[in-house]
């Protein structure tokens, strides 16, 4: 039929990927100032909107992967705060977003960026602060740390394989790392050789990994209604500053005041609403 048209959907992935490698292009270190500050709010934006549905399509995890963290490394070493800033917002965004596949930048970019940066005897202490609030940032994210873990275990694993390693120093770098997110007051005894000196008394490195699997997926119903509440404070904020006669009773609504109110309820309300 001649009159048949073929409907032509505005929008999809291809665009988004377009548009995802457009604003990675406005971040290149060789761009004016504001243009880089421009799109790097525009990506934070991007990423805190479509958070881990980006992780489902391949050619949008491509981008991110490639040509944005590429750029993000570039950045992390200017001088100018609000860029700083800003990038550093963007890595914690992008694995907060899709940290299941960036498990290799996730070490390049603590060991490139935050670490060198902490490092470094030419870096400001304001950069060093920036640095170390946006390491404070990972910490509050328990899967995130996890990850870190998991990817240090495993790089241990490729680098120092068994037969080429000293067996009881591997184990007691994965039992002190299980340690870590494990702070019981036993939790380091197996890291420790006994008092006769039995090396079987280590954790095997292959229990350390199960069990970091396993906290993982534990602290995944934490994450979830961890973002609830976010976007509970956040509704709370709108109506805060749209409707300042009815957001008591909204929050309330929201189960984030107590009724009848109490000062101090008001002031953990403000204390967390962003």
């Amino acid at each position: 039929d001649d009159l048949t048209v073929d409907v032509v959907l505005p929008y999809g992935i291809p665009v988004l990927e377009q548009l995802l490698l457009f604003l990675s292009d406005l971040i290149k270190s060789k761009g004016k100032e504001d243009t880089i500050i421009f799109g790097l709010s525009l990506i934070n934006l991007v990423l805190e909107t479509a958070g881990t549905g980006l992780g489902a399509h391949p050619s949008l995890v491509s981008v991110l992967q490639g040509d944005l963290s590429k750029y993000l490394l570039q950045n992390s070493e200017t001088s100018e705060l609000q860029v700083l800033s800003l990038t550093l917002r963007v890595v914690f965004n992008l694995f907060n977003s899709i940290k299941d596949h960036l498990k290799v930048q996730l070490e390049i970019f603590f060991t490139s960026v935050h670490m060198r940066i902490m490092d470094s005897p030419t870096c400001s202490d304001e950069q060093k602060e920036l640095a170390l609030e946006s390491l404070l940032e990972f910490c509050r994210e328990p899967a995130l740390m996890l990850d870190l873990l998991l990817a240090v275990l495993e790089s241990i694993s490729r680098r120092c394989p068994l037969h080429l390693a000293n067996a009881s120093k591997v184990d007691v770098t994965g039992s002190d790392l299980a340690a870590l997110v494990d702070p019981s007051p036993n939790s380091f005894a197996g890291a420790l050789p006994s008092d006769n000196g039995d090396a079987n008394s280590t954790i095997p490195p292959n229990d350390s990994l199960a069990w970091l699997h396993t906290a993982r997926e534990r602290t995944a119903e934490v994450l979830q209604q961890r973002k609830q509440n976010k976007k509970r404070y956040f509704l709370a904020a709108e109506k805060f500053h749209t409707e300042p006669k009815n957001w008591i009773a909204y929050s309330q609504q929201l189960g984030l005041l107590p009724n009848p109110i109490t000062a101090e309820s008001v002031a953990t309300f403000f204390h967390h609403t962003p």
